[in-house]
């Protein structure tokens, strides 16, 4: 933010327009607002407790699969079936998930614990995001989002 205001009084609109247009993924994580940046999904402050952090998220980010670190596990939510049906399994096994969802084509939002504590549950914030994929569009196998080429933390 601080940023985008000094760009704001140097007259420095191609600057901006040529950052935009040679990272044009910054768009999939903060909006612009006059002088000021905000992200598309900020992390939930306010939620107390585990299910509300996935409600927030859910609405943030519709029509995305939820994949939510939780400790030791991974769980990952479908879009349609928000707190009634929901998958959890290890996180050792994020590898064959994250190459499982990859080859699905649908949106999928990576979501990580922070390391800070909101009262007795863990803080959570987005750290990836795969849109829908286009037809025609060929995904980088390279990189593939959390997990890929590591087997854990």
């Amino acid at each position: 933010s601080a940023y985008l205001a000094h760009l704001d009084k140097a007259s420095s609109w191609r600057l901006v327009e040529s950052l935009k247009r040679r990272f044009p993924w910054l768009e999939e994580y903060f909006r612009r607002h006059g002088s000021k940046v905000a992200f598309v999904c900020p992390t939930p402050t306010g939620a107390l407790r585990y299910l509300e952090q996935v409600e927030h998220f859910a609405r943030h980010l519709p029509g995305h699969v939820l994949v939510i670190r939780l400790g030791g596990f991974v769980e990952v939510v479908p879009p349609e079936n928000l707190g009634e049906r929901s998958y959890r399994m290890p996180y050792r096994w994020v590898e064959a998930l994250r190459r499982r969802l990859w080859a699905s084509e649908m949106p999928v939002a990576w979501i990580a614990e922070t390391g800070r504590r909101i009262s007795r549950v863990n803080e959570r914030a987005l750290v990836c995001r795969w849109p829908a994929k286009p037809r025609g569009f060929q995904r980088n196998p390279v990189w593939a989002g959390p997990g890929a080429g590591t087997a854990g933390r």
